[in-house]
């Protein structure tokens, strides 16, 4: 029995080694960020299509300063039909034809491809509803107006002939009539606009015997095949183009559960009652809350086939199975990026993992190897201003975009990252100022818009977009180091470019360069990363300066450093600036409740002008606070949870709060982001670890075996080994296959 002792340790020891390569693999190399990152695109219809000549090529210069890589631009069916309040489909009209559609209804996307080609930025054609009330049904009420274009069961047969017709115009060959030269080629393409939302596409619910089920996945699939089979006779193949399905929005209509805690919600199941995006992807796929294929009646009240094969499912829908990716819009507007919500439906940013595993398992139910990429293709933060009903500040604003874009790049699965608007929207005129639906438009422009004192004035944010900067754990503990992300969005690719990191220590005002990063040209989008030794408290920006001298700055972090060594102010009754600065410096946030109304108020009027310019987070951090106390968030002597103000609408499902900005401890992206303080993930650090002890009880073992002494117990634990190598080879084979296989 003692001479088995050291074979059983051995066995023990390999299997050990296969299950911390297997937990590394998982946890390390799943959160593998991308090499390059994912492209940065933007959309502003406003001002790139419907905008004049001048307006437009001056939006295109503002975005190719910004260092944006593409635009997406909406193509509305109904606003190049011929007829489209009509509900008879105009006599002789050929669909497929560009020529056949009204004089001058494709100017306005002739003059964006040519002029954006003119500038070296990519262009996205969303091929959208609304539709010509002749090719939609009408509902009682679009048939008593007769005047709007509805997206109600839109005919996909009629659609694919409207994409037919874009196809061939942008196919790279088509010239118009009376014109010399062809179109440029447009070969990037998303199908429909948001199709679980009733605004772009309805009904979103109907009955089913004594059920309700979703109606709009069955016409959205209906919508995306017919589309695909356009592309592609026009020359726009899934191999060719990038082509994009589901443009998800990320919330949808619900109602509580009465009596569930933690409360729990479920669908609402009106007609006009948007689908939530994880039960819209499942009806979409034909699989149920367990992701099974439907089959029977199941199956035939959502439009899915009863029986059949799950290849013959493939077949037929190739645009659900190979599109280039799948393509959605992550916002959680009145919360910041990192927040999960607790409705587990709803897919916001911080939620990405949820839509992930979805599609992954949707494909392994269908037998489909392949993680399908995501596009983020809308997002933004609306803020107050303009909109006093938005909780979103500037200064926020600025601050979420910056960690959104850092969340996205931490995510392997994400090709694209979206703004949605350079300028405000002006307000809505026909209701009054002082009514909540006079701001109803978006106002998450990087530039004020009308309607505004402040109109074209840029926002915080958009200096932040240019130079994104994101450090996740501004206040490392001692001995570590500090990682600072960033991008040189606005910097040019053809030659290496250097990112400066600035430090200015607290209560000073210049910024002095601590390190100098070189972020080369094949870096195609220009993200980089670094670790540095904390300076200390005080604040940390990049700075880039452009081939003519220009110095562009990010926004600043407040850093600040932890036991022995911290130079920042002592805290005294007699200085309430220390206090207050003292205490953000470690939290990053300021709740109401943590100080009295005086202490704020002195801190507030003690503030220095540098501050003020370079940490506005901390300045709108005591604005917050001050306001929240004005408002009674202390009443009773409770401690607020944190410095959010305004309002979220009635029914809003309100998440934990969030972790401060900054702490992304707790972060629920696609894969994890947990490291260690030296920057390896902790299975990384296990596994060298045990490695260099067992190369070391090899060594020993080597040399001693060289003079002479080699036990037979040593040869049994050599053997062992060596079969145990080839077990855990063949288990790691077999795990590799069910990996593929996605299951």
């Amino acid at each position: 029995m003692m001479n088995r002792l050291p074979l059983r340790a051995a066995a023990l020891a390999a299997a050990t080694v296969a299950v911390i390569v297997l937990v590394m693999v998982l946890v390390s190399g799943g959160a593998s960020p991308p090499a390059h990152g994912p492209q940065s695109i933007f959309q502003d219809d406003d001002h790139l299509l419907y905008g004049d000549g001048p307006t437009v090529a001056r939006t295109l210069d503002v975005l190719k300063g910004l260092g944006v890589n593409r635009i997406r631009l909406t193509i509305e069916w109904a606003y190049i039909a011929p007829g489209p309040t009509a509900t008879t489909e105009p006599a002789g009209f050929d669909a497929t034809k560009p020529a056949a559609y009204p004089s001058g209804a494709w100017s306005r996307y002739d003059r964006i491809v040519e002029l954006a080609r003119a500038r070296g930025i990519g262009v996205d054609f969303n091929l959208t509803g609304p539709g010509p009330l002749w090719a939609t049904k009408l509902t009682p009420a679009s048939q008593q107006s007769g005047a709007t274009p509805g997206d109600y069961e839109p005919s996909a047969d009629a659609f694919g002939k409207f994409v037919d017709a874009v196809g061939t115009r942008y196919s790279g060959s088509y010239i118009p009539p009376g014109a010399t030269r062809a179109l440029p080629r447009v070969d990037y393409w998303s199908i429909w606009n948001e199709p679980n939302q009733p605004g772009w596409l309805a009904p979103q619910w109907r009955s089913a015997g004594l059920r309700r089920v979703p109606a709009a996945p069955a016409l959205y699939r209906q919508l995306v095949a017919s589309s695909v089979r356009a592309l592609t006779a026009t020359g726009h193949t899934l191999s060719s183009d990038t082509i994009l399905v589901g443009e998800t929005a990320p919330e949808g209509s619900i109602k509580p559960v009465p009596g569930t805690s933690p409360q729990r919600y479920v669908s609402a199941t009106g007609a006009e009652d948007a689908v939530t995006p994880m039960v819209f992807l499942r009806a979409l796929y034909c699989v149920n809350a367990r992701y099974r294929r439907l089959s029977g009646r199941a199956a035939s009240a959502v439009g899915c086939p009863r029986n059949g094969s799950a290849g013959a499912f493939v077949s037929e829908n190739p645009g659900l199975f190979h599109a280039t990716g799948f393509a959605h819009h992550p916002y959680f507007f009145f919360f910041a990026p990192n927040v999960s919500s607790p409705v587990a439906n709803y897919v916001p940013l911080a939620n990405l993992g949820r839509l992930e595993r979805g599609l992954d398992r949707i494909f392994a139910t269908y037998g489909v190897e392949r993680k399908i990429p995501i596009y983020l293709t809308e997002y933004g933060y609306q803020t107050n201003p303009p909109d006093p009903y938005q909780p979103v500040s500037p200064a926020q604003q600025a601050t979420y975009l910056n960690e959104a874009d850092y969340m996205a790049w931490r995510d392997p699965r994400v090709r694209t990252m979206a703004q949605f608007l350079l300028y405000d929207a002006g307000p809505v005129t026909s209701f009054p100022p002082s009514s909540r639906n006079y701001w109803s438009s978006f106002q998450t422009g990087l530039i004020y818009g009308p309607g505004t004192p402040l109109t074209g004035h840029g926002k915080p944010a958009l200096a932040a977009y240019a130079l994104p900067i994101w450090i996740p754990n501004p206040h490392p503990q001692a001995g570590s180091k500090l990682f600072i992300w960033g991008q040189l969005r606005l910097a040019p690719r053809s030659r290496d470019q250097h990112a400066q990191i600035q430090w200015r220590p607290a209560h000073r005002r210049g910024f002095a360069t601590i390190a100098t990063v070189t972020v080369p040209a094949s870096a195609i989008y220009r993200y980089f990363a670094a670790r540095l030794p904390p300076p200390g408290p005080g604040s940390i920006r990049i700075a880039w300066r452009s081939a003519n001298g220009t110095v562009f700055t990010s926004r600043s972090v407040s850093t600040a450093g932890r036991g022995a060594g911290s130079t920042g102010p002592q805290a005294s009754a007699a200085n309430p600036f220390a206090i207050v600065s003292q205490a953000y410096a470690v939290s990053h946030a300021i709740t109401p409740c943590q100080f009295s109304p005086s202490v704020l108020a002195g801190a507030q009027s003690a503030v220095p002008n540098d501050l003020r310019q370079y940490d506005q987070d901390f300045v709108t951090a005591i604005e917050q606070a001050r306001q929240q106390q004005a408002s009674g968030a202390c009443a009773g002597g409770g401690a607020a949870a944190g410095v959010r103000t305004g309002t979220t609408p009635a029914g809003t499902p309100v998440p934990p709060t969030a972790p401060p900005l900054g702490q992304n401890t707790a972060l629920r992206v696609g894969s994890p982001t947990a490291a260690t303080d030296s920057g390896l993930p902790a299975p990384i650090l296990i596994l060298l670890v045990l490695g260099g002890l067992l190369g070391a009880a090899g060594a020993v073992l080597a040399v001693a075996r060289l003079r002479g002494w080699d036990p037979a117990w040593a040869a049994g634990v050599r053997h062992t080994w060596a079969e145990a190598g080839y077990r855990v080879s063949g288990i790691w084979s077999e795990f590799a296959d069910w990996l593929r296989r996605g299951r």
